[in-house]
């Protein structure tokens, strides 16, 4: 599909390039805000998985 897109676009890629350049901005922040929320998670787990380990089974 990828590649009939490329085909139909042809020589116009620059102007449709320019186009959505504006969301190079929204895209590159949701990618920042996914990461750190994956940090964010694993040290959480990570934080509940030391805490259990030090208290001992849950009774």
């Amino acid at each position: 599909m990828l590649a009939f897109v490329g085909y139909k676009v042809g020589e116009n890629w620059q102007s449709i390039y320019d186009k959505l350049h504006l969301l190079d901005y929204p895209v590159l922040a949701a990618v920042v805000l996914a990461l750190f929320y994956a940090i964010w998670r694993r040290r959480r787990r990570q934080q509940a998985a030391v805490a259990a380990v030090k208290n001992g089974p849950e009774k």
